[in-house]
């Protein structure tokens, strides 16, 4: 085993420590965590469990508020008390469950993959297609360039894309070449099994949505003479189809979302393709459901931003969610070509309390 599957488990074992307190634990009070008395294989000895802890405070997964250390008077180990900011301390225990447990690993990768938009995917195909060939080729342990520089889909370069494939550990990288082109490490094997998740995972994608663009639902109208059960599950299928056309389909004004195509438009302009989980067009679309002003903690909440958590106030947040703010508007600017006065006639700020898309009815046609 490995010196990194072994710290590993140890972080596992603390962290499923910190989640059986966590459910089983009075809402809003602090876990009380007493370093273990175990001695066994997997198990971190109390120095270890006190550093993973701390490393978790530090990271803000944690926020330690009392220690009481371990005195020879008393049977009890070292006592930590603190508090747990859920949405981050959820990722860090997603993350070694999924390390710890290969078959949850695997959920964990088609959820990721899946919240990426077609044309991502595609491309993330394409660049293992370029590493699995250098890695053919080049001796066992070696590293190699990968010069990716003309893919690019939603806002993500080659550099973001390859730390996208390390974030998932399927590659892990050592700098670049005097190109700035990434040096990779990786095995072939690693990379045509994840190639073939990621083929079978974009193969469903892209028939859901060829199934979506051929379907065809009849127009029927019901009446008190409409006695055909058939006739009522074809107007109930079309109702849900439109229902689910105006949860993916956004507008506002002359800026058009299609989640289930993943672009958006401004305008007369030609579509640009985004991925539904960036968190900027996360914002967009919350602003655009949203129909009144969303309050910055509700905000934060929803895209679960590292600076929520349990009992966050709008003041608690509020700097983090400007900052996102700043980023949209950039998007919209740069990405988009949607001119600055139509973007502070769009983005209403309500000072100390978060933001509201105004959406004219009276837009000028599109042509």
């Amino acid at each position: 085993m490995t010196p990194e599957e072994i710290v590993n488990q140890y972080y596992w074992w603390v962290l499923s420590r910190i989640k059986t307190e966590l459910l089983t634990s009075p809402t809003g009070k602090p876990i009380r965590y007493e370093l273990s008395h175990v001695g066994a294989a997997g198990v971190p000895n109390n120095q270890t469990e006190e550093n993973i802890l701390r490393k978790l405070n530090e990271w803000s997964a944690i926020k330690i508020v009392n220690e009481i250390p371990r005195t020879w008077q008393t049977s009890h180990m070292s006592i930590f008390e603190f508090e747990v900011r859920i949405p981050l301390f959820n990722q860090i225990y997603d993350k070694y469950l999924a390390l710890s447990n290969p078959e949850s690993k695997k959920k964990t990768y088609e959820k990721l993959l899946t919240d990426l938009s077609i044309p991502t995917l595609k491309t993330i195909l394409e660049i293992l297609e370029e590493i699995e060939k250098l890695a053919e080729t080049t001796p066992t342990g070696q590293p190699f360039a990968v010069n990716t520089a003309e893919y690019r889909s939603d806002g993500y370069n080659e550099i973001s894309l390859i730390e996208k494939l390390e974030e998932w550990e399927i590659l892990t990288t050592e700098g670049q070449d005097d190109y700035g082109h990434p040096i990779v490490f990786a095995t072939p094997d690693s990379i045509r099994n994840f190639k073939a998740a990621l083929t079978n995972i974009y193969q469903r994608k892209t028939l859901k949505k060829q199934e979506a663009e051929q379907a065809i639902h009849p127009t029927v109208y019901f009446s008190p003479r409409m006695n055909n059960p058939t006739d009522f599950k074809a107007s109930r299928s079309q109702l849900n189809n439109n229902n689910a056309d105006r949860v993916n389909n956004l507008v506002c004004g002359n800026l058009r979302i299609d989640l289930e195509q993943g672009t958006i438009c401004y305008g007369n302009n030609n579509p640009i393709e985004i991925s539904p989980s960036n968190n900027i067009v996360k914002f967009l679309v919350i602003l655009m459901r949203g129909g009144k002003a969303i309050e910055y903690v509700e905000i934060a909440k929803q895209l679960e931003m590292n600076c929520w958590h349990e009992g966050a106030t709008n003041k608690d947040v509020a700097r983090e969610v400007q900052f996102l703010r700043r980023d949209l508007v950039a998007f919209l600017i740069n990405k988009i070509s949607i001119p600055q006065n139509e973007i502070k006639k769009m983005i209403l700020s309500k000072p100390s309390f978060g933001y509201k898309l105004n959406c004219p009815d009276n837009s000028p046609k599109l042509h």
